[in-house]
């Protein structure tokens, strides 16, 4: 059986409010995004290492758009729910409305959320790409010898080295230019989460997905092939943000295994070796 006229009505209510959230999410991020244009723009001008503006205001757009999300959830507590409920027939054959209707809830906040995060990278990797031309310009500065004043070539402008002067053999503890040093600071985990993240979000679909399948079939245990999937969306998810955060950082390239490593070794304490089956099925 199918849905009845009245709950097909319904639910097109619920998608209709909640497309409108979206359409409202999208206005606030056009208009927000022109504003943070401009304001790189200063920064850049002004003060390149004063980041800190951009990212203030980047968590003030942020604080608005989070507050669509929460206006799904209040609408859905006092109004929608009671509806959904009303109108549920739970008996075998028919769909169950109530369930439809939190997909939908979740479905447009998971929608909303990723787009707020997408906007906060999309931005912030602007910063960063418009700070490089300064950052370029400053690595090929020549550090200058604090007593005499001899260039000391020759020098990676990217690291603190101690550099002994080849003049009056002063030893001189030459550090990076600001602006390189405020790019390798915080460049590097921006790229590398804009790198990842359509993986992040397939990560999150994939899990609601397991969820439902489960609540669809008198919620059966996921299977182990479901969860090893799980572990190599996670792996290559924290392969790609490795790869780019240490070669953005201009760190060796062991440093990506050891990080992903790490990430691993967190991810299959906190979930995988939390189900016996899981460990049971792989001999642990």
């Amino acid at each position: 059986m199918g849905l009845s006229a009245s709950q097909k009505a319904l639910l097109d209510r619920w998608e209709t409010f909640l497309s409108r959230l979206e359409a409202r999410s999208e206005e606030l991020r056009t208009e927000a995004g022109a504003g943070m244009r401009a304001l790189i723009d200063d920064t850049l001008a002004a003060q390149p290492v004063e980041t800190r503006g951009v990212h203030n205001a980047l968590s003030g757009v942020e604080g608005r758009l989070e507050n669509l999300p929460d206006k799904i959830d209040k609408a859905w507590e006092d109004e929608a729910e009671p509806l959904f409920e009303e109108e549920n027939e739970d008996f075998d054959g028919t769909p169950d409305l109530h369930d439809m209707g939190i997909d939908r809830r979740d479905d447009a906040k998971a929608r909303l959320e990723n787009a707020v995060e997408r906007f906060k990278l999309r931005w912030a990797t602007h910063l960063y790409r418009q700070m490089w031309p300064q950052v370029e310009a400053a690595l090929a500065e020549v550090a200058e010898c604090t007593q005499c004043g001899t260039g000391l070539t020759g020098t990676d402008r990217r690291y603190a080295a101690r550099v002994t002067c080849p003049s009056c053999s002063a030893v001189n503890q030459v550090l990076p230019p600001a602006v390189v040093a405020t790019y390798r600071a915080e460049a590097p985990t921006q790229f590398a989460l804009e790198a990842a993240r359509t993986k992040r979000e397939a990560i999150e679909r994939f899990r609601v997905e397991v969820d439902r399948h489960s609540r669809a079939h008198d919620w059966a245990p996921e299977s182990i092939e479901s969860m090893d999937k799980w572990e190599a969306m996670e792996r290559e998810y924290w392969q790609t943000f490795a790869q780019v955060v240490t070669q953005t950082a201009w760190e060796p390239a062991h440093k990506a295994q050891e990080l992903v490593d790490s990430r691993m070794e967190m991810f299959r304490k906190q979930t995988l070796m939390l189900d016996q089956r899981w460990r049971r099925a792989k001999g642990l």
